[in-house]
């Protein structure tokens, strides 16, 4: 009798182990949707390298990509993405504090870049990186932003960018302030039209990183009249933004390492993107008008800072990096 009952609360014992096994596996590859904004899929392979480095944590993702930033951000707010991977200028309304990375007069190159991105990705920035209800669970770089022009005869010295018109991502105000610090004229829009603006010769100017050249058209417009000014507007991100309780919070802070490893294959990326880019089409800067777009920079930074559209504690890191790289910067004396 008492072997009986013993054997059967072996195989209780046994039924339910298998069933919290079961439970818990099913749990920790329960799939998550991950949107992702890559316009020519050039990150692709590190998106591929992700979702084979959560599977192998336990999480199953099911990756898909659009070259629409703004859908992408649509079907995040509508619940229809778990995550999403976007440009750090798109999350800045989610965390302002990442976003502002992408900031005017932020970072200048990709060794700053680099360096940002490593202490982005210690423990010590996780306070600023995890919200109530989001965290960014990854940043890579995006690129080097510049200033094109359809006619670089017309000039792209401060003074001569005056009165020219510029086409404008609609969401973004820190465009439309140093537009109109400028003096310029400015085209609203959708990610969508705006290269068209551009190629049509709506617009003389653009901005954008060399990530857009070929994906966003902006080639067609540039021709062998235009050109690119020799001069870094800002350094792009690409960041992840995911729903607390998607990941635990210690693969959080893992994919944060994940993507700065991935620091060589991207800047790999770039480069080669960089290269494509027309060597003899380019606006050069005197050293008097490169002291202009260095006070305008600043200038323009300040303000936005003031408007609350850049968080003060990033401002104040990318500075010390900046004055790390550039002493002889006047900011930095």
């Amino acid at each position: 009798m008492t072997t009986t009952k013993t054997t059967t609360q072996h195989k209780m014992t046994k039924w339910l182990m298998m069933l919290v096994l079961f439970a818990a596996t099913s749990l920790s590859h329960a799939e998550i949707s991950l949107c992702t904004f890559d316009p020519a899929g050039d990150f692709s392979s590190i998106l591929r390298d992700y979702v084979i480095f959560a599977n192998q944590n336990g999480y199953d993702i099911n990756y898909t990509n659009s070259g629409d930033e703004e859908a992408i951000v649509a079907q995040f707010d509508r619940g229809e993405c778990d995550a999403i991977m976007i440009t750090g200028v798109r999350a800045r309304k989610y965390n302002n504090f990442s976003g502002s990375i992408d900031s005017i007069n932020g970072l200048r190159s990709y060794d700053q870049m680099r360096t940002a991105l490593k202490l982005l990705s210690g423990s010590k920035a996780d306070r600023y990186l995890s919200g109530n209800k989001l965290s960014i669970a990854g940043i890579l770089p995006a690129g080097n932003v510049y200033l094109w022009s359809r006619d670089l005869s017309k000039g792209m010295n401060v003074d001569q960018l005056a009165g020219q018109t510029m086409v404008m991502i609609k969401h973004d105000e820190t465009q439309a302030l140093a537009a109109s610090t400028i003096g310029m004229k400015t085209i609203p829009s959708d990610l969508n039209n705006y290269a068209r603006y551009f190629v049509n010769g709506d617009a003389d100017i653009i901005v954008a990183p060399a990530i857009a050249y070929e994906a966003l058209g902006i080639k067609k417009g540039v021709g062998t009249e235009g050109g690119r000014l020799d001069f870094v507007i800002a350094e792009l991100s690409y960041q992840l933004v995911v729903r607390n309780g998607v990941f635990g919070d210690k693969f959080v802070k893992q994919s944060r390492e994940f993507f700065y490893k991935k620091w060589p294959a991207a800047k790999r990326i770039l480069d080669r993107l960089e290269s494509r880019l027309p060597a003899n089409q380019v606006f050069r800067l005197t050293p008097e008008e490169l002291n202009r777009y260095e006070v305008l920079s600043l200038q323009i930074q300040k303000e936005l800072i003031q408007r609350g559209y850049y968080n003060n504690n990033m401002m104040r890191l990318l500075k010390k990096i900046r004055c790390r790289y550039t002493p002889n910067l006047l900011e930095c004396q």
